[in-house]
C-alpha cells in the first residue's frame, strides 16, 4: 500500500518520519484549498475566460471565424474594470471617461476597424451616456458585455471545443508540470489511464466515487424524491456500514452525508462535495505523482 511520510516535531525532538495512508487521509479534514475540483480543461466560457493560456488560444480561433472583435470587446471591457487583460492591447488610462470613449470608438463607432455587431438600441444607450459631462459607471459596457459574452458562447464557443485549438490547449494542461489530478479526471483518455492505474493499485473505487459524485452534482433531479433515491444509492454503496464498496471515510463524514441526503426537501447538489474534496486530495497526494512517472501515463 502507498504512504508517504508526515514529520513532525515533539517537544523539540528531532523529526521523525510518520507513515500515513490513503486510509489516514480519507478520515481527515480537506486542506483549505481542496474543493470539488475545478479542472484547466475549461468547459464553461466562464473558465475560458478566466485562463489566460486558454483566452488567447480562443481569440485565435474566433480570427478565423471573423468574430474576434466580440472577444476583445469584451476583455477591453473587463480590463476598465480592474482585470487585467490576458494579452498586451493598447493602453487604456485611468480615467473612465477616456477609457469608455476609447472603447467605444474602437469597437462601436460607424468608421470602427474593429467593429462589433449589437442591438441599436444598447448601443445607443451606451453612446448616450459617453455624451452627458458627468464620469460614467464603469458597468456602463455591461449589457453590451453581456450581449457578446452570449453571442460567442451559442455561436462560437462549442465549435472551439472540438477544434484543434482547444485540443491543443488540453495537451498544454496534461504534459505541463503544473497538472492537477481533476485535469486528468475530465480528460477522456487520461481518466481511462488512471483508472486502469488506480485499478493495479487497489483504490479503483476512489476513481468511481469521486466521477458519481461529480455526476450527482452537475444532473441532480428537480424531483425530490428522485433526487433522494439516486442519492441514497450513493450513500448505500460508498458511506453506510453495510456499504457494499466502502472507501473508509470516518463516521463524521457518513453522519453528515446522512444529514445532507434526508432533509426534508430533498438532498442538495453538493451532498456529496466534501466527501469529493476528500476523495480528489487522497487520489491527487497519494497516487498522481507515481502516475505522473508510470508508463501509463508516459504512453498515452
Amino acid at each position: 500500500m502507498l504512504t508517504f511520510f508526515r514529520k513532525h516535531v515533539p517537544n523539540g525532538q528531532p523529526q521523525v518520519p510518520v507513515k500515513q495512508t490513503v486510509e489516514d487521509l480519507l478520515k481527515q479534514e480537506p486542506p483549505p484549498e481542496a474543493n470539488f475540483g475545478r479542472s484547466k480543461l475549461c468547459h464553461t466560457l466562464a473558465d475560458v475566460v478566466a485562463d489566460a493560456g486558454a483566452v488567447s488560444l480562443l481569440l485565435q480561433f474566433l480570427r478565423t471565424k471573423g468574430s474576434a472583435p466580440f472577444l476583445l470587446f469584451w476583455t477591453e471591457v473587463a480590463r476598465m474594470e480592474g482585470r487585467p487583460p490576458p494579452w498586451p492591447s493598447p493602453a487604456l488610462t485611468d480615467d473612465v471617461s477616456e477609457a469608455a470613449v476609447a472603447i467605444f470608438e474602437r469597437f462601436f463607432a460607424p468608421d470602427a476597424t474593429e467593429r462589433v455587431a449589437a442591438p441599436r438600441g444598447l448601443v445607443e444607450a451606451v453612446e448616450a451616456v459617453i455624451r452627458r459631462k458627468e464620469a460614467p459607471p464603469k458597468d456602463i459596457f455591461h449589457p453590451l458585455q453581456e450581449y457578446v459574452f452570449q453571442v460567442i458562447n451559442k455561436d462560437h464557443f462549442d465549435e472551439f471545443l472540438k477544434s484543434d485549438f482547444f485540443h491543443q490547449h488540453k495537451v498544454e494542461v496534461l504534459t505541463s508540470s503544473q497538472v492537477r489530478l481533476v485535469d486528468l479526471l475530465l480528460n477522456e483518455s487520461a481518466l481511462f489511464y488512471f483508472t486502469e492505474f488506480m485499478e493495479q493499485e487497489g483504490h479503483q473505487a476512489l476513481v468511481e466515487f469521486w466521477l458519481a459524485a461529480t455526476n450527482f452534482r452537475k444532473h441532480l433531479s428537480d424531483e425530490p424524491a428522485e433526487a433522494q433515491a439516486d442519492a441514497i444509492v450513493l450513500y448505500d454503496k460508498y458511506f453506510s456500514l453495510q456499504a457494499t464498496t466502502p472507501l473508509g471515510f470516518g463516521d463524521s463524514l457518513r453522519l453528515q452525508v446522512e444529514e445532507n441526503i434526508c432533509g426534508e426537501f430533498g438532498p442538495s447538489a453538493d451532498s456529496f462535495e466534501k466527501a469529493a474534496a476528500i476523495a480528489l486530495h487522497a487520489m491527487e497526494h497519494m497516487f498522481l505523482p507515481d502516475f505522473l512517472q508510470s508508463q501509463l501515463y508516459l504512453r498515452k
